[in-house]
């Protein structure tokens, strides 16, 4: 986030900014901007460096509550929202996250769902549910000792998948988290979506892969690069073998802590 005021809180909360009492905690980062608040309710830590996971990370440790939502600048809380979560929080109290669901502004859900609660498995975590759809339990958090890997999400060396590896993390520590088939944000439909053939995208496929696990992520690897030739997004051969190799960079980079891959390749 990159802001000089806090009248973005508006469209998020739908009301002025004086009337919102929530407690929000605002992470700015940006090396020229500095905000500031004067509500409150509402705190600021500007950080000069970038980073999604370094944010989160830092909102997380700066907590003054035992739940924490994120969310983003460009999205619209619903009126329910708060009404949804304390249910979910009252009847899973020992969940280290919750996760919900996300609506276009016409009501519709952003994506399929499943349309029944369920507690989180490793066969769940192909993808990684979005940051704006989870609420976490930062004392879980701590005791577990479970963070966004800040390798992971924008700003890092492997832009995406940040969502789907504290999952995974959390699994491991032996932590809950549960699905709640309700809706709590919208967000519009235009969005930075991800490209499943941009090389960035392979690239940290593969890592996300190898963390999970390295020797299954050979198998990930064919498997993803059936997934783009069975859907038509990639039919030469030598773009195919380009994508094998870029995945199994990712997942040797992962493995070794190594960037020369990524360094090599200024598209990466």
């Amino acid at each position: 986030m990159d802001r000089e005021d806090l009248s973005f809180l508006e469209r998020i909360f739908s009301l002025p900014v004086n009337q919102i009492r929530q407690p929000i905690l605002i992470v700015n980062q940006s090396k020229t901007r500095q905000l500031s608040s004067n509500i409150d309710f509402i705190r600021v830590i500007n950080d000069a460096n970038y980073g999604l996971s370094r944010s989160r990370n830092i909102a997380l440790e700066n907590a003054s509550r035992k739940y924490v939502w994120i969310l983003d600048d460009d999205v619209q809380v619903l009126p329910t929202a708060m009404t949804h979560i304390l249910q979910a929080i009252y009847k899973h109290p020992n969940a280290a996250a919750l996760t919900f669901k996300m609506q276009l502004p016409d009501g519709n859900p952003k994506r399929s769902y499943a349309a029944e609660e369920f507690e989180y498995r490793k066969t769940h975590l192909s993808h990684g549910p979005a940051s704006i759809e989870i609420v976490l339990n930062v004392e879980r958090l701590q005791t577990s000792g479970v963070h966004f890997n800040q390798r992971f999400g924008l700003g890092a060396q492997f832009p995406l998948g940040e969502e789907q590896v504290l999952f995974t993390d959390l699994l491991h520590a032996g932590e809950q988290a549960r699905f709640i088939p309700e809706f709590i944000v919208q967000h519009d439909e235009v969005s930075s979506g991800i490209d499943p053939t941009s090389k960035k995208t392979i690239y940290a496929r593969g890592a996300v892969a190898a963390h999970s696990n390295q020797i299954k992520a050979i198998f990930l690897n064919f498997k993803y690069v059936f997934f783009l030739w069975r859907k038509g997004y990639v039919k030469n051969w030598s773009k195919l073998i380009e994508a094998y190799w870029l995945f199994d960079h990712g997942v040797e980079d992962y493995a070794t802590g190594f960037e020369g891959h990524r360094n090599l390749h200024l598209d990466l």
